[in-house]
């Protein structure tokens, strides 16, 4: 079913019509089997999920991933048992195509895929092997004391400091709190950095001009981090 989309279910079952698959057909499980086991399916506790809907209901703070979650959470498992990253690794947005109507849906522009589920995601630098990863469940109700892009990166970090790691972000992601933080539980960083960001130096006395020719640089040490422009 993954692989072949049709109309309606039912469709898989019927030996005369166009969408017919004789794969299910031989399955030897009819169609009412298939719907009894479908409707009855749940991957979370139940008690869990009627208490979720419940505050969901009283628009209480709830869990939006808790019906996904036990497989959610065997996936990620899986992903770190049977592979382990090179030196190189690097965290950034994946977006899971989805059009459907979902709270937790997002749009960026720039992604190939633009509408759909947001994913963070660490990855091996050598493959692309998504290593980590966590999904995006929307617009937190309390602030965090560092913002988004920091505990999106100290989450997907976890077991892997002190191993001689070399992690590598885009503007999203760079302070030098950040930065800073990661070098003492042993992790080189490296990545781009918005100037207005906390932390950035300002009014440097030798800053590069705009109109500097091309291949010129600037750079600036704040003890063990580098500012490179």
């Amino acid at each position: 079913m993954g692989l072949v989309d049709v109309p309606a279910l039912q469709e898989y079952w019927k030996s005369d019509g166009f969408f017919s698959q004789e794969f299910v057909q031989n399955s030897q499980m009819t169609y009412t089997r298939f719907a009894n086991i479908h409707v009855c399916l749940h991957l979370c506790d139940l008690q869990k999920d009627q208490e979720n809907e419940a505050k969901k209901a009283r628009k209480e703070p709830y869990d939006p991933l808790l019906k996904l979650k036990p497989l959610v959470e065997e996936l990620g498992v899986a992903c770190t048992s049977y592979y382990v990253p090179v030196q190189a690794i690097s965290i950034d947005e994946r977006m899971v195509a989805f059009k459907g109507r979902v709270g937790m849906k997002q749009y960026i522009k720039d992604k190939p895929t633009k509408w759909g589920f947001k994913l963070w995601v660490l990855a091996d630098s050598s493959t692309g092997y998504t290593y980590k990863f966590s999904i995006y469940t929307g617009k937190r109700l309390t602030k965090t004391i560092h913002g988004l892009g920091y505990d999106v990166v100290m989450d997907l970090m976890q077991g892997l400091f002190k191993q001689g790691y070399h992690l590598y972000l885009d503007n999203f992601y760079s302070s030098q709190t950040l930065f800073d933080d990661l070098l003492h539980k042993g992790c080189f960083c490296t990545g781009t950095v918005r100037d207005n960001r906390i932390g950035f130096p300002k009014q440097l006395s030798n800053s590069l001009d705009k109109k500097a020719e091309r291949g010129s640089s600037r750079w600036y040490r704040r003890g063990k981090l580098v500012f490179v422009k």
